[in-house]
C-alpha cells in the first residue's frame, strides 16, 4: 500500500525479502501486482532464524540490486548485519511495532538492539505515540532526530448502503488465535452474555487462524456456546464482514497498533479494547476501554449497547471520524 501510493509520483523498485519458510495460511507470493511497482519477491531461507545463512544471502542480494534503502522489522536486523557493516550507501529504516520496553522479550537482546542502532544510525519508526514515548526510553542513546512517528495507515473500501439480512446482534474480533490476543476471556464474556443473562440474540465471530483453534472450539461446546460463537478462519472479505456487525471487540494481552482495529474504524463500529499501551489512541468517544481480563465489564458494555441504539449510532459516527486519523494517504505522507 505504501508503495503503490508512492509510485503516483515516482517509479520504486521493491524488493520483499522473506526471511522465514513460506506461511501457507499467509503467503505473500503472488499477491503483487500493482500499476507503477515492482515487486520482486525472494525467499531467503526454507527454515526459521537462519542468521548465517540470512546475512550472507542478504548481503549478496543488496550487493546486487544497490537500494536506496533498507527498511528491516523486529528481529530481521540481525540478518542485516553482514550488508550494514560492508555496504552503507544507502539508509536504513526499522519499524518499531510494539511497547520497547517489551520488545524481544530478552532486556540483553534489547540493548544489543541499543548498540546496533547507534553504531549504524538507524532510523526509528514508531507506529504509535505511545510505543514512540517507549522506544525513545529504551533506546535513549540514540539520538533524538533518529526517531520518528508515523501512524500505520490504513484505507478500507465500503461497500454503499450494506443492508443487514438478519436482527442478530453482532460483535467482531479479528486476529490469530493464539495467547496474546487472549480470545478466551472474549467466550468467558460470552458465557456471561448468554447463559448468566440468558440473551440469545448477541453473537461473535472469530476470524484468524493459529495454534489454539483446538482448544478454543473444545471451550465453545463446554460452555454450550456453539450457536452463539463461531471461529469463522481466514476471509478475504473481511470489511463487508466488519459492516455487517455491530462492534468490534479486542481482548488482546497486548498490542502494537493493530491495523484491524483501524480497519474496524473505517468501517464505522463502535470499539471494545482491552487495556494495551495504544489503546487511548484508538478510542475517543467512539468506545470504551476495558481492563484485561474483565470479563464482566465487557459484557455489561456490551449489553448495555444493545439495547441503546442511539449511543451505538453516535459511537459508530465518531469511529469514521477518528479513522481519518490514521489514512493511508497520511501514512504516505
Amino acid at each position: 500500500d505504501l508503495c503503490v501510493g508512492l509510485s503516483e509520483k515516482v517509479d520504486y523498485e521493491v524488493t520483499l525479502l522473506l526471511t522465514d519458510p513460506d506461511d501457507p495460511q499467509n503467503s505473500l507470493r503472488n499477491m503483487y501486482d500493482k500499476k507503477n511497482v515492482h515487486f520482486n519477491i525472494i525467499q531467503v531461507s526454507d527454515k526459521k532464524h537462519d542468521v548465517l545463512k540470512n546475512n550472507f544471502r542478504i548481503y549478496k542480494i543488496i550487493q546486487e540490486i544497490q537500494p536506496n534503502f533498507v527498511h528491516t522489522h523486529q528481529i530481521t536486523l540481525i540478518y542485516c548485519l553482514l550488508s550494514f557493516l560492508l555496504g552503507n550507501d544507502f539508509i536504513k529504516f526499522h519499524t518499531v511495532h510494539n511497547d520497547s520496553h517489551k520488545e524481544f522479550g530478552s532486556k540483553i537482546f534489547r540493548q544489543f538492539y541499543h548498540f546496533l542502532f547507534i553504531i549504524f544510525r538507524i532510523n526509528l519508526i514508531s507506529i504509535s505515540q505511545y510505543i514512540m514515548k517507549t522506544s525513545t526510553e529504551e533506546y535513549r542513546l540514540l539520538p533524538r532526530r533518529y526517531h520518528s512517528l508515523i501512524y500505520n495507515g490504513r484505507t478500507t473500501s465500503l461497500k454503499e448502503n450494506t443492508v443487514r439480512d438478519d436482527n442478530k446482534f453482532k460483535i467482531i474480533m479479528v486476529g490469530r488465535l493464539t495467547d496474546v490476543k487472549n480470545h478466551n476471556a472474549a467466550i468467558e464474556m460470552m458465557n456471561i452474555i448468554c447463559n448468566d443473562k440468558y440473551m440469545k440474540n448477541i453473537y461473535l465471530e472469530i476470524y484468524g487462524e493459529g495454534p489454539l483453534k483446538n482448544e478454543l472450539d473444545k471451550k465453545i461446546i463446554e460452555l454450550e456456546l456453539s450457536d452463539n460463537v463461531f471461529l469463522k478462519g481466514i476471509t478475504s472479505e473481511i470489511t463487508e464482514k466488519m459492516q455487517n456487525s455491530d462492534i468490534f471487540l479486542m481482548t488482546s494481552r497486548h498490542e502494537g497498533f493493530p491495523l484491524s482495529a483501524i480497519e474496524a474504524m473505517t468501517a464505522k463500529l463502535p470499539m471494545i479494547l482491552s487495556n494495551f499501551g495504544s489503546a487511548k489512541e484508538l478510542i475517543e468517544n467512539n468506545g470504551f476501554i476495558v481492563e484485561v481480563d474483565d470479563y464482566n465489564k465487557y459484557a455489561e458494555i456490551i449489553i448495555r449497547l444493545e439495547s441503546d441504539k442511539k449511543t451505538l449510532k453516535t459511537l459508530s459516527k465518531n469511529s469514521a471520524d477518528l479513522s481519518e486519523r490514521f489514512a493511508l494517504n497520511k501514512m504516505i505522507d
